[in-house]
């Protein structure tokens, strides 16, 4: 395997959504179309009964993992697992021959870790380096707030149930001791038109807390979008975490 610490096998080509599933969804694919032998049929069941006694599902762990906080979420194994590696061979020996194309792929930086444990990491592919929660649409001053306005004005409006209202004041507490507030730091740092907050991605810490909030949008119709940008605008405020920008066009208007 090289000098590559990390593995993934994986079709050779896209599905109908761009993704490349992985070696076990393809397996699975085969098993949900009746296509396996009662000889595969068995070396399924006592493979997966082998997996899952073996090998921590990262999903289990973080339900967000491969929520859409974390788009693109792919699992890679640790070449040091040899025992996992090995026992891929019998699942790419059945691919083969149902003539389903797979490859292999190696890489010391797959991406952007958001679970990892002895034998296996996730990542989110490399690609933007700022993500940002907001408003699908403006409001009436043509701003699009940030996921964490929305809840907060739903809450002033009591639109939220009691356990919303909990999840909010909780993890808003949390925030509030992990997380700086920039307006804090420079009371001015919002005054620009358009300055908005984006997390880092190297915060996955701050980012996988986001879903909780996305949920409560979910649940009262609010829509919102996801923002992904190596370079959102230009930079006010930045810290470990987070940057605030003014967007590029209005960087414009105000030159």
């Amino acid at each position: 395997m090289g000098d590559f610490r990390h593995v993934r096998y994986q079709a050779a080509e896209p599905d109908a959504r761009g993704a490349f599933p992985g070696v076990f969804a393809l397996f699975n694919g085969l098993v949900r179309s009746g296509r396996l032998t009662e000889e595969q049929e068995t070396f399924r069941r006592v493979d997966n009964a082998w997996l899952h006694a073996s090998c921590t599902d990262p999903s289990t762990v973080d339900p967000t993992v491969y929520d859409r906080i974390n788009p693109g979420a792919v699992a890679w194994f640790t070449v040091s697992a040899t025992q996992l590696v090995d026992r891929l061979s019998g699942c790419l020996a059945i691919l083969d021959a149902h003539g389903v194309a797979w490859q292999k792929l190696e890489s010391d930086d797959p991406g952007r870790i958001v679970h990892e444990d002895q034998d296996q990491v996730v990542v989110v592919p490399h690609g933007t380096r700022y993500v940002r929660f907001q408003a699908a649409l403006p409001d009436r001053q043509g701003r699009f707030l940030g996921v964490f306005a929305l809840v907060n004005m739903m809450a002033r409006r009591d639109q939220l149930t009691p356990a919303q209202h909990l999840f909010r004041r909780l993890n808003n507490d949390w925030y509030d001791a992990n997380f700086t507030n920039p307006a804090a730091v420079d009371p001015t740092v919002y005054a620009s038109p358009g300055a908005a907050a984006w997390f880092r991605h190297t915060s996955p810490h701050l980012i996988s807390r986001v879903a909780g909030y996305l949920a409560i949008l979910d649940a009262h119709g609010v829509a919102w979008q996801r923002l992904d940008s190596d370079d959102p605008g230009r930079i006010v405020y930045e810290d470990q975490d987070q940057v605030v920008v003014v967007p590029h066009d209005e960087c414009i208007k105000l030159d």
